[in-house]
């Protein structure tokens, strides 16, 4: 599945300063990529929530076994990652793992298998993530949090527990965390720029284990094409600001 290219900076700071202003006109959205037309249409409009937000959805897309060398790390990887999520300190969580392969899965019924059979050549990551973005009502409560998770990637244990107090209408995107080079045994901070730090840089810009988006029965359809527009950008991206850590496992 191809990737939609990246938008210029100068560019997408002008859509954003007139989105801002609410100046972008019928015209002006024609030229916009599909991601952000529906973010426009999402913001248009006032939000009604049905219920208080209960539950977040982690969205795993898992990569073919065919397709990697040593499959024995990739099962080690998902390990640590389910493993993140079943120590969370709130368990009002759910994991859709998405892929031809279901070894590894860990015995937990707050994790859910979805079978793959696209028989599609090339990285089929995004295709995953369209289904699970597609599929992920069938298994949630009626309102909660959605969230695309790499499948070698940490939450940090208190990740749900932020998200389900803050109660943000629209979402959360997380702005720093910690990265782990295993090859260097080090590990490194992202966030915010400092006097200390000039060269730092946010989560989000990083990795795209970083946002998640508020769902709710009113707003599922828009949502959801939201969500499969955006996958095929960089980086999802939506708003907000909590303090949640994250980690992710680097090479």
């Amino acid at each position: 599945m191809g990737q939609a290219p990246d938008i210029n900076k100068t560019q997408r700071f002008h859509n954003l300063i007139l989105a801002q202003l609410r100046l972008i006109n019928f015209d002006r959205v024609a030229k916009l990529k599909p991601s952000e037309r529906l973010a426009l249409k999402m913001c248009g409009s006032p939000r009604t929530l049905q219920l208080k937000a209960s539950q977040v959805i982690f969205l795993l897309p898992l990569v073919r076994k065919s397709k990697v060398s040593n499959w024995v790390l990739v099962e080690s990887k998902l390990a640590k990652t389910s493993s993140s999520c079943i120590a969370q300190t709130n368990g009002n969580w759910k994991a859709i793992i998405c892929g031809q392969d279901r070894s590894g899965m860990p015995d937990d019924p707050r994790v859910h298998f979805l079978q793959f059979t696209n028989e599609m050549k090339g990285n089929d990551r995004r295709a995953k993530l369209g289904e699970l973005a597609q599929y992920f009502l069938a298994v949630s409560r009626p309102s909660g949090f959605v969230m695309t998770f790499d499948a070698d990637d940490l939450a940090h244990h208190d990740l749900v527990e932020a998200f389900l107090s803050f109660q943000h209408e629209i979402g959360y995107l997380i702005d720093h965390g910690l990265i782990h080079d295993i090859d260097a045994q080090t590990y490194g901070p992202s966030g915010h720029l400092t006097r200390t730090k000039p060269l730092r840089k946010l989560f989000w810009k990083l990795f795209e284990s970083c946002s998640a988006f508020c769902y709710d029965p009113n707003d599922f359809t828009r949502l959801r094409d939201f969500i499969k527009a955006a996958i095929n950008m960089s980086i999802a991206c939506s708003h907000i600001e909590p303090n949640s850590l994250h980690a992710r496992w680097r090479r």
